[in-house]
């Protein structure tokens, strides 16, 4: 594989912390993704319930039970609606 040479930070905010392990694997798939490599700054918030989200590069990924939770409430309130 090609060494890479530009780099970036993530910011990956989960419910709880994450082991080392996962924090590789991570790092391994954002890398790969981002053609970069990637730095991982990592936060804990027990508000999110569960999973995680990630701000890398302006883009963030939201795959938290929070965020779920709030869709589907908009969800079921638009469907009120009608």
């Amino acid at each position: 594989m090609e060494k890479l040479v530009e780099k970036t930070t993530a910011s990956v905010v989960s419910a709880t912390e994450l082991s080392a392990k996962q924090l590789s694997v991570l790092k391994d798939v954002l890398s790969n993704k981002l053609y970069k490599e990637v730095e991982i700054s990592a936060k804990v918030d027990s508000s999110l319930l569960g999973g995680l989200y990630i701000h890398v590069e302006g883009h963030i990924i939201d795959n938290s039970i929070k965020k779920q939770l709030s869709e589907m409430r908009k969800s079921i309130r638009q469907k009120d609606k009608v």
